[in-house]
This record gives C-alpha cells, sequence and structure tokens, in this order.
C-alpha cells in the first residue's frame, strides 16, 4: 500500500492510510 520512502517523506498520509484501513475493518 504505502513503500517505505512514501512513508519516510509523508508520514501523515501513512497515518490515514492507516486510519481509512481501521475504518474499513470496523465497518466490516
Amino acid at each position: 500500500m504505502c513503500t517505505y520512502t512514501q512513508t519516510r517523506t509523508h508520514p501523515h498520509t501513512h497515518l490515514l492510510h492507516l486510519l481509512v484501513f481501521i475504518l474499513i475493518v470496523e465497518a466490516i
């Protein structure tokens, strides 16, 4: 989903992806 370089350059985006993933899991 996110690469190591993207996580390093865009930590906030990585956190948003984690939050969205958690919301999807909670919704199921």
